[in-house]
């Protein structure tokens, strides 16, 4: 993984431990840090998608390189 791979992938660690309700000691109603989790799944695969179509490329994704 490259530097800026391993950059990104703090970025969404973060963005995810944002919408934890735990992470703040509250609760809102159950499926609140689900929905959360799903949201910064979509914006991973919106990036995702955006990087390697041939129409368009984004920043954050020049040069890292994904494992699975």
């Amino acid at each position: 993984m490259t530097k800026a791979g391993f950059e990104l992938l703090m970025k969404w660690v973060e963005e995810q431990e944002k919408r934890d309700q735990d992470n703040f000691d509250m609760y809102i109603y159950n499926d609140f840090s689900a929905y959360g989790t799903k949201e910064v799944m979509d914006n991973m695969v919106s990036l995702l998608v955006c990087g390697v179509s041939r129409r368009g490329t984004h920043q954050l994704t020049k040069g890292t390189v994904a494992v699975i």
